[in-house]
């Protein structure tokens, strides 16, 4: 992966400096440590702000192999 980093040029032929090489490598490093984390979050954010969102996800995430709604399912979910 260094030796790409390291030959990479953009469509002017620049390449890339120590800073920004190190700066893709830790980008790297991060991306596999915190993404799950991360997306949990900002997924958590986006449907506190969006509640219609979450319960159209409720609904679209209920098992394939159940037939019908459930009493407890009509109980909790204003959208359809």
């Amino acid at each position: 992966m260094m030796n790409i980093l390291l030959a990479v040029e953009d469509e002017n032929g620049r390449k890339l400096n120590d800073e920004e090489i190190i700066d893709v490598l830790i980008m790297y490093l991060n991306a596999g440590y915190e993404s799950s984390g991360h997306i949990t979050m900002w997924a958590t954010v986006f449907l506190q702000k969006h509640p219609e969102a979450e319960q159209e996800a409720t609904v679209k995430n209920r098992p394939t192999d159940q037939k019908g709604v459930t009493i407890k399912e009509i109980r909790q979910i204003d959208y359809l």
